[in-house]
């Protein structure tokens, strides 16, 4: 459930870390990594998300994004 008071300011650049459990491949095929980023792109861009950078490894993914003001 969605708690407000725990709600990262908006405005500020975060960096995320995402692996896997037990180091498992995050993606099979070479096609599933471009799949991944067109699906981060587009939610990225209707939620207001700048992703400034990111790292794709095997097993995981480093996300460096920034959300914009609430207006």
């Amino acid at each position: 459930m969605y708690d407000p008071s725990r709600a990262a300011p908006c405005g500020r650049t975060y960096q995320f870390l995402l692996r896997t459990r037990r180091g498992l491949p995050c993606c099979r095929e070479p096609l599933d990594y471009q799949t991944l980023l067109d699906l981060w792109a587009a939610q990225a861009a209707s939620d207001g998300v700048a992703v400034h950078a990111y790292v794709l490894m095997p097993n995981h993914v480093h996300l460096l994004l920034t959300a914009a003001d609430r207006a």
